[in-house]
């Protein structure tokens, strides 16, 4: 069948599996992507010759593209230093309990990758190897939180879901922090919003058309470097959620 909407995807061994509390074995990611790697969807993927050994175990190159990238790719990430900066300032660390022993705080690649998911999903749209109007960010790992995605990411439901993909679509929970949000300061936080804030948008699945993509990039680029130059960071679902109050009209939420 064809379909009119590409999913894509990551997944690098950044060394999650060495952190205590927050660490997760490469090994338990593999087992993850196996599975999202079963769905039926076309799928452009982002990843080193490792992974790559593993999606053609598991998918044709029919519905498949492989995008090679390296750890010292994700390091030219373009704000890399200032990510690495911000995460070693006591400062920030101390914002909340939670933060030193978290992945984003001990990990120098952490921010970087997820970060650049944008940008993958916006370099998938500008090649279009399977000529879809609509594409899909899928964690590599989302089996972890949302079970088989099989049974999300079909023919069927790529219909639906792509009635919400006309502007960018991101799915928000509800968010009540009053110190920190991801680690980005709720009071500097909200002052970037415009408002009072309380949701945030989720990092593991979101997209739109290409026009969509291509429209938010660049905003997306520039408030990323905006807030890191003024030293507030979260992650990548901070920049997320402040798109969502800042940008309105071109989000479905």
């Amino acid at each position: 069948m064809n379909s009119n909407l590409t999913l894509v995807t990551s997944l690098f061994d950044i060394g999650r599996g060495s952190l205590d509390g927050f660490g997760r074995p490469f090994d338990h990611y593999i087992e993850c992507f196996r599975r999202l790697l079963q769905t039926e969807l076309p799928m452009v993927i982002f990843c080193d010759d490792e992974v790559e050994a593993i999606v053609w175990e598991e998918r044709d190159k029919e519905n498949t593209v492989v995008v090679h990238k390296t750890l010292d790719d994700i390091k030219n990430f373009p704000f890399y230093d200032k990510t690495n900066e911000i995460r070693q300032q006591e400062e920030w660390r101390n914002r909340s309990g939670w933060i030193p022993d978290s992945p984003q705080s001990q990990l120098d690649l952490y921010n970087p990758l997820v970060m650049s998911k944008q940008f993958f999903l916006h370099d998938a749209c500008i090649f279009n190897f399977f000529e879809t109007k609509y594409f899909l960010w899928i964690d590599g790992g989302i089996s972890n939180t949302i079970g088989d995605p099989c049974n999300y990411f079909t023919f069927d439901c790529a219909k639906e879901l792509t009635k919400e993909m006309n502007k960018m679509m991101y799915v928000c929970f509800p968010y009540d922090g009053t110190v920190e949000v991801h680690g980005f300061e709720k009071n500097e936080f909200d002052n970037w919003a415009g408002e009072s804030t309380d949701r945030v948008a989720r990092g593991g699945m979101f997209g739109g058309s290409a026009h969509a993509i291509r429209e938010m990039n660049h905003i997306y680029y520039q408030l990323l470097n905006d807030t890191l130059s003024s030293g507030s960071m979260g992650t990548e679902e901070s920049i997320f959620t402040l798109i969502t109050y800042r940008h309105p009209e071109m989000c479905n939420i």
